[in-house]
């Protein structure tokens, strides 16, 4: 294989197969998987941020890390983040949570605060990214609370389940409410489960890449 290294910069593969009576497939193939590596076009600094944040908070997946970017002013797209995690093996793990329910097995509400839905959404303004986390009720429809914030924290994400729960807890029998959440690390966090717990809110996960389930919030 050496002298077909040696004539490939030289002649087509084509041509080389018809000399060496070697299959144009195989040496097409050997060529690429012989060939130097390119040279990376993400400069240096910012891989060097994206490894920064990524090794300062550890929980942050590609997604998060692409918001604190953004708010810094680097502007970057959110691929070549996850492309920068991908190869340095930096991905989060897939964990088994309990709680996690099949589609057929999701709560389905029959009448008011049985069943709440809560996620975060992205908001790009002209002074950086900011959160956008809401409850609805999913019997109803309607919106119960909400929070606009530019932090990331768990506690961000506890304010408008609280105040959700100050708001209907005046009227309503709350005993047998539900929240469900998709399997974001914020909703995961040990400080979340524990104010579900504080106030006897059943917490639902939905399965891995089905954002249908949980489409009322979506």
């Amino acid at each position: 294989m050496e002298a077909v290294n040696n004539l490939r910069n030289k002649l087509s593969v084509s041509i080389i197969s018809k000399i060496t009576k070697i299959q144009g497939s195989y040496i097409y193939y050997n060529r690429k998987s012989t060939a130097k590596h390119r040279k990376s076009r993400i400069p240096e600094n910012i891989i060097n941020k994206v490894l920064d944040i990524s090794g300062n908070r550890v929980t942050y997946g590609h997604r998060v890390i692409w918001a604190v970017l953004r708010n810094e002013g680097t502007k970057i797209n959110i691929k070549m983040v996850r492309r920068i995690i991908k190869s340095r093996n930096l991905q989060l793990p897939y964990a088994k949570y309990k709680n996690r329910t099949n589609k057929r097995n999701l709560t389905k509400p029959s009448a008011l605060n049985q069943l709440w839905e809560t996620d975060i959404h992205y908001v790009s303004t002209n002074n950086g990214m900011y959160y956008l986390t809401a409850v609805k009720d999913c019997f109803s429809k309607r919106w119960i609370s909400y929070n606009f914030s530019r932090t990331y924290t768990t506690k961000e994400y506890v304010k408008p389940v609280e105040e959700a729960y100050a708001i209907r807890y005046s009227d309503s029998n709350l005993c047998n409410l539900v929240l469900r959440t998709d399997n974001g690390t914020q909703y995961i966090a040990k400080s979340f489960k524990d104010n579900g717990r504080l106030l006897n809110i059943k917490h639902e996960y939905i399965k891995k890449q089905t954002p249908e389930d949980n489409g009322d919030i979506e």
